[in-house]
């Protein structure tokens, strides 16, 4: 079973996959991205398209290889690809024809999907509090608040698939438990 886990930043997706890592041998967590040797300047149409191409045949590859027969929770699935590669260029003010431009990509992409989605979520005086304690230290945050937080949520709340998961009062152990609760149910 594949299982997306999405969220804010300082939400708790690091803490989270870890305390599975060290409690749970029975998931395979699958994370991040390799990136790119070249920058590409996501603000020029022609360089966001050629990086969003790389990011989805990135993500398809990554789904093409789970072991079926075991549980995999990938950090960010390919709805959050998806999600991101339509919303970048609205969220800077960009009228670009994304779908028409990526559409066999994005169909392509459409294929592998989650069967369902952990959204972890918080408020954002909780999300700002967790990440002044966190070594990571993000220092975009606010800015990822403003231009994004509140559009991810939406869209990822509007999917069947998902399954809200607030962690506002709970702890790292509560949220893991509260997340294997739901992939038992949900498997």
């Amino acid at each position: 079973m594949i299982i997306a886990l999405q969220g804010p930043r300082a939400v708790g997706k690091s803490t989270l996959t870890e305390n599975i890592r060290i409690e749970n041998r029975n998931i395979d967590i699958h994370e991040g991205f390799r990136y790119t040797a070249r920058l590409f300047n996501l603000d020029d149409e022609n360089e966001f398209y050629e990086n969003q191409r790389i990011y989805i045949r990135q993500k398809i590859q990554q789904y093409q290889h789970l072991d079926a027969a075991k549980d995999n929770l990938i950090v960010r699935g390919a709805e959050d690809i998806y999600f991101y590669t339509c919303h970048y260029p609205k969220s800077r003010g960009f009228s670009w024809k994304v779908k028409e431009n990526l559409g066999e990509e994005l169909k392509e992409l459409g294929r592998y999907r989650s069967a369902f989605i952990l959204y972890l979520d918080a408020t954002e005086k909780m999300l700002q509090r967790r990440n002044a304690g966190d070594t990571r230290n993000r220092k975009d945050l606010d800015e990822w608040m403003n231009g994004w937080h509140m559009d991810m949520r939406r869209y990822f709340s509007e999917l069947d698939q998902t399954r809200m998961i607030n962690t506002e009062l709970m702890n790292k152990e509560e949220v893991y438990q509260s997340v294997i609760s739901v992939i038992a149910n949900e498997g």
